[in-house]
């Protein structure tokens, strides 16, 4: 009964801070000019990081597993990177839209590989972005959108998720609310979405933006990998609809210049060459993104969460049937 107690008041109290932090903290930075709030944010990482011990043990640990070759100093600046980070998300995803997206994409983002895009979307047949949780999934999609190009971005809708705060829910919902408003894109639902509408938009010619991260274990298309020199399961769908549509597949991440933390920049591999087998393929785009982690591994989000990866938990959760949405129909 006393552990009972104790698990209720930390989740009440987490809900309190972060109700403080979405509803009152960061709208309030957001009243400052772009920028002056950062080293703000910075603070904020740096006390997160000292007091969320068991979080930061995870990630530490998995940082030791993952990343051998660094030095545990560089490794402890990495988790702290991390924090940061985070702490900035709730800042930017106000900060975002007090401008016309055109405005900010012009003044603070930059691009590598868009040259990749176009080539691939000349030949008119739409093509499929696949990133991972390097600073933020949305951004990216809506600094493409900024640039005047046809995305469809892939998501849960909020409220379908079932393990997410509702403090944290809501601005992942205001950001989505606010970009269709602002740049008139249309979202595809995860289970919302009509039969054959990620075909239709690829049709179209669109830019299919989708998230491969850490996956869902209600998921019923899990295939084994090797990420970070570790086994781990990965949902193969969007390789299943590579090789349906035969579209271009490129992989992108977006990493923030550490010396002006406004500017960030969205990196955009070559198409990728893939075999026509599902399990090859899908290893190709995981070892792609995996390049970009290895590279900057402060920006990706996945630190403390690399166990959620592997087959053993999987299926552990699947066993408890554990599910983390509403969206995907089980068998």
């Amino acid at each position: 009964m006393l552990q009972k107690i104790k698990g209720w008041l930390r989740t009440l109290f987490t809900s309190l801070y972060l109700g403080f932090d979405v509803l009152l903290f960061y709208p309030l930075l957001c009243l400052l000019p772009y920028g002056w709030a950062f080293p703000i944010t910075r603070w904020r990482g740096n006390i997160h990081f000292r007091l969320m011990k068991g979080l930061r043990s995870k990630m530490l640990r998995d940082l030791a597993g993952c990343l051998p070759e660094r030095n545990e100093s560089e490794r402890l600046e990495i988790a702290r990177r991390v924090f940061q980070m985070q702490a900035t998300f709730f800042y930017e995803n106000y900060m975002w839209t007090r401008y016309r997206e055109k405005t900010w994409t012009k003044k603070f983002v930059s691009f590598q590989g868009l040259e990749y895009l176009d080539a691939s979307l000349e030949k008119g047949k739409g093509l499929i972005l696949c990133t991972m949780h390097f600073n933020h999934y949305f951004y990216p999609g809506g600094y493409l959108i900024g640039r005047g190009y046809e995305v469809a971005p892939y998501a849960v809708w909020p409220w379908d998720m079932k393990k997410v705060n509702f403090f944290m829910k809501l601005p992942h919902a205001y950001m989505m609310w606010m970009s269709e408003r602002k740049t008139r894109v249309r979202y595809i639902l995860a289970g919302r979405q009509p039969k054959g509408e990620i075909e239709r938009r690829l049709a179209e010619n669109s830019i299919f933006f989708v998230l491969l991260d850490i996956p869902l274990p209600e998921k019923q298309d899990l295939r084994p990998v090797t990420f970070l020199g570790q086994a781990a399961l990965f949902p193969s769908s969007v390789i299943h609809l590579q090789h349906k549509t035969q579209v271009p597949f490129h992989v992108m991440y977006m990493v923030r210049d550490l010396r002006d933390w406004r500017r960030q920049t969205v990196i955009i591999t070559p198409e990728l060459a893939f075999s026509g087998d599902v399990d090859r393929d899908l290893q190709v785009a995981v070892a792609e993104l995996e390049k970009g982690i290895r590279r900057h591994p402060m920006f990706w989000w996945g630190w403390g969460m690399v166990d959620r990866m592997r087959p053993e938990h999987i299926r552990m959760a699947q066993a408890r049937k554990d599910f983390s949405t509403r969206t995907v129909k089980r068998s």
